[in-house]
């Protein structure tokens, strides 16, 4: 079964995601606990390492609340519900 899943995860391209984002008195939050499927894809990688290199980067910028919670998922990730 572990192999099978690794098989279907080096087959899938990644995806470079951010959570939904409210704005309240105290600015803008980013809402973690959000299904996947309600998060925005910023962009798509052929790679998960050049997925999370983007991450990293990202992060350490922290532009705003959405971009400091981004995460990389598989496209065939079944919580995404393709």
């Amino acid at each position: 079964m572990k192999c099978k899943f690794t098989m279907l995860t080096a087959l899938a391209g990644w995806y470079l995601m951010v959570p939904p984002t409210v704005v309240g008195l105290r600015g803008e939050t980013a809402i973690t606990t959000a299904a996947v499927s309600h998060w925005k894809v910023l962009h798509v990688y052929d790679a998960a390492y050049a997925c999370e290199q983007e991450m990293l980067r990202k992060q350490a910028q922290d532009h705003n609340a959405a971009e400091s919670a981004i995460d990389c998922s598989a496209t065939n990730d079944p919580r995404l519900g393709n």
